[in-house]
């Protein structure tokens, strides 16, 4: 695999496995289990998914009716891939141009941005977030008075400053490198003697295989955002909840009854002084009694 390598360092009772690829680091025992064994008895400790932690930057998929221009320019080449908000690919090219061999990185950047451009027109997508790993050419994009200090790609900038506007709505995006796989992998495809090779369908397997992982990673991250909220929620949960005080669960009862409570402040039957006392308080409360007292 391009950009990946694994480290393996492996315990003979216990099995740690620490593996290293496009900035990820993992520990996994099992399924998602940490375990210790001591003699006999296994302790194991079950950690929350995910088990495997995506690159720190990586592709985002667009919002609902977007869609996502990348492009990246190489030294001899660029691409440019098209994708909507499920991260499929929708279209993807290259163009080979040897003459950008010893141009600037700005100079080569602004040329597939402005081929990526002219082939989302030329396919009819109107809602695009244009992205590249370009910073100082998002910057002039940006600032349209810094443009004069640009060198030979000032005219470049210019034109794609222009030819934006066709579209109904868009943007400018920034990502790393990382996250700009599909667009710099297939800039490095030859297409042979036609020098541009554009794929609507049975997309090269290096830009397939590029776009899946996006899409993992992308997933995997929100799933990782989800989880961390669901915990800081419970964490918060539990911390404001505490247990009611004796006095607390005595008023408690007392509203669910709706009476007042028969028992003395020790927990005691009431005394019969006690009772005379509660029946001055409330007169209107008829008094029960027993079989053997003479009726008036």
């Amino acid at each position: 695999m391009n950009g990946q390598c694994e480290e393996v360092n492996q315990v003979n009772d216990g099995e740690e496995v620490n593996q290293v690829g496009d900035g990820e680091e993992v520990n996994q025992v099992g399924d998602g289990e940490k375990a210790n064994q001591v003699g006999d008895g296994e302790e194991v400790t079950q950690l929350h998914p995910p088990i495997r932690v995506p690159a720190v930057s990586c592709w985002k998929m667009p919002p609902v009716f977007w869609w996502k221009v990348n492009t990246y320019g190489g030294p001899t080449s660029y691409g440019y891939c098209i994708r909507g908000l499920d991260g499929e690919l929708g279209v993807l090219g290259v163009k080979w141009e040897p003459w950008l061999l010893g141009c600037s990185e700005v100079y080569m950047e602004a040329e597939a941005f402005y081929y990526g451009v002219q082939k989302a027109l030329e396919f009819g997508y109107r809602n695009v977030i244009i992205e590249c790993s370009c910073q100082p050419l998002l910057t002039k994009l940006r600032h349209r008075e810094m443009i004069q200090e640009l060198g030979p790609e000032r005219a470049r900038v210019t034109q794609i400053l222009e030819l934006v506007r066709k579209f109904d709505v868009f943007r400018f995006s920034y990502v790393e490198l990382e996250g700009n796989s599909v667009a710099r992998e297939i800039s490095k495809y030859n297409p042979g003697r036609r020098r541009e090779a554009v794929w609507s369908s049975d997309f090269p397997k290096v830009a397939s295989d590029a776009a899946s992982w996006d899409i993992t990673c992308c997933l995997t991250n929100a799933r990782d955002s989800l989880w961390k909220e669901i915990e800081e929620a419970a964490a918060a949960a539990s911390s404001s909840r505490e247990a009611p005080s004796p006095d607390q669960q005595m008023a408690e009862s007392q509203m669910i009854s709706g009476a007042p409570s028969t028992l003395s402040s020790t927990g005691d039957a009431p005394s019969p002084d006690q009772e005379c006392v509660q029946s001055q308080m409330n007169p209107g409360t008829p008094s029960i009694t027993s079989p053997d007292e003479d009726l008036p």
